[in-house]
């Protein structure tokens, strides 16, 4: 999600453009691009989805922003509510989530 998102700003803009919206350099976007990227994929996917996305949420029944969605996906296993338990479950396993990793395993 975060990579088509950030894809889909450089084809909208340009890439220095949809660089300076996420904060990043106009290279590092063109390495992440191109899959070269040596850094955290997790810091571009969070910054990404904050300038770039909002997501259906199923559970939620309704619109969110992105980082929303990714805060709500990788944090820890809610300990003391049910109902939270059962929400974390229903993230770990969401069809609108896509990982940073782009393979459908945990960031």
């Amino acid at each position: 999600m975060w990579l088509e998102l950030l894809k889909r700003a450089v084809a909208d803009t340009s890439q220095a453009r949809a660089a300076a919206r996420i904060g990043y350099s106009p290279a590092t976007v063109n390495l992440i691009l191109h899959g070269k990227y040596k850094g955290s994929l997790e810091n571009v996917a969070a910054k990404v989805l904050a300038a770039l996305g909002s997501v259906e949420c199923p559970w939620l029944g309704s619109v969110i922003g992105a980082e929303l969605c990714f805060l709500y996906r990788t944090r820890k296993v809610p300990a003391n509510d049910p109902a939270e338990v059962k929400f974390w479950r229903h993230c770990q396993r969401c069809e609108a989530w896509q990982p940073p990793n782009g393979k459908g395993e945990k960031p």
